[in-house]
């Protein structure tokens, strides 16, 4: 839930830019899961095989998988800065939104893809805790950078204080922010032993049968949730001829539901491991 928080807190800063911003910044925010859910895919993939591990008492083997998570997320991130900085605008204007929406949801977006390694490295250090049976050290780290993504987000988008106004861009820059915070912070609980499983990088070396079992173990989990978005893309451009506000409105109603369905991936990630 504190997941969405965030991100559905900015739509109120927004909304005061109008509804081209929250239009744009929702629709955005889309494509961006979109693509984020290849990496929750392979995420799911590396807890099964951390669990295991972990549940036979084999913490080197728990490790050496998840120094391989962190190669395959390296990759990952930087294939997805480069759709950022050159496919951003094309993504929104293949739905058919309006130049305005376009404008601003592609600004918003590109700064999301360009730092998508501190998403995907929080979500991925939050996944191995979690797969060690600790769900309370990443509860605590979320509770943290959502907090400061919060107060900061305002400043950013109208130029409080020192601060720049940056509209759009300044909630892209703030997520960008809190969840690279959030990414050390988790860095500095695993690589100090303050979590249940403690990660080294001691005898490191790509392993490409642990990566492809974790890809394998992942994938079907990948594709399930690339449906899941697409369909909620595909959902959008029948919205998106009925006008700026509608998409607007849309974007809003989505916020609200995944903020209704957190507790349900929550009893089912818990099941899982």
């Amino acid at each position: 839930t504190l997941m969405m928080l965030g991100p559905t807190i900015d739509m109120v800063w927004l909304g005061r830019l109008g509804s081209a911003a929250i239009a744009g910044v929702g629709v955005s925010g889309m494509a961006v899961m979109l693509l984020n859910s290849m990496m929750m895919g392979l995420a799911q993939g590396m807890r099964a095989v951390i669990a295991r591990f972990i549940g036979a008492g084999d913490n080197e083997s728990a490790n050496h998988s998840a120094q391989q998570a962190f190669a395959i997320c390296a990759v990952f991130s930087v294939i997805m800065a480069a759709v950022g900085i050159f496919y951003a605008e094309s993504i929104l204007i293949l739905l058919g939104l309006e130049p305005d929406v376009v404008a601003e949801g592609a600004a918003y977006m590109r700064v999301l893809f360009i730092g998508f390694a501190s998403m995907s490295y929080r979500m991925l250090i939050e996944s191995i805790m979690q797969a060690s049976g600790d769900t309370v050290t990443p509860m605590i780290q979320t509770m943290i950078y959502r907090v400061i993504h919060v107060v900061l987000c305002p400043f950013l988008i109208f130029g409080w204080w020192i601060f720049p106004e940056m509209g759009v861009v300044g909630a892209a820059v703030t997520n960008i922010i809190s969840q690279t915070i959030g990414t050390l912070l988790g860095i500095w609980y695993l690589f100090t032993g303050r979590t249940r499983v403690k990660m080294t990088l001691k005898n490191f070396s790509i392993d490409f049968s642990m990566i492809r079992r974790i890809i394998r173990i992942g994938f079907p989990a990948l594709i399930s949730g690339l449906q899941r978005n697409a369909t909620q893309l595909i959902l959008m451009s029948f919205v998106v001829p009925f006008g700026t506000i509608a998409v607007a409105a849309h974007t809003l109603n989505q916020r609200i539901e995944m903020i209704l369905l957190m507790p349900c991936f929550a009893l089912g990630m818990g099941a899982a491991v």
